[in-house]
């Protein structure tokens, strides 16, 4: 788990960067304490579903982005994370997810 927190941490910190604000104004903006703040940049800390979005809205982008650590990776590794995920779905859900994969033809 502490793995995922630093990636979730490092995202963050990037957002907050390229939005060219300080720990401390992206804090006030979303109503967090900074030193929390500075915790989850670290990965000290598991942010909630609602401090994801309090921060995606401070930042300006859709949480989603706060959360995505697939750009840096190779198709090959997309490919074989994607088929891992496929493999333990049911019937069922695998149907829905073709079906979210041919939507996105």
């Amino acid at each position: 788990m502490r793995d995922r927190s630093a990636t979730i941490g490092a995202r963050i910190r990037e957002v907050r960067r390229n939005a060219k604000l300080t720990l401390e104004a992206l804090a006030e903006r979303a109503g967090i304490d900074p030193t929390y703040l500075g915790g989850l940049e670290r990965g000290q800390h598991n942010p909630t579903v609602a401090t994801l979005q309090r921060l995606a809205k401070a930042l300006g982008v859709d949480a989603p982005a706060m959360l995505d650590d697939l750009g840096s990776l190779s198709r090959l590794a997309l490919e074989k994370r994607l088929t891992a995920r496929v493999k333990v779905l049911n019937d069922a859900d695998l149907r829905r997810a073709i079906g979210l994969l041919d939507a996105l033809r």
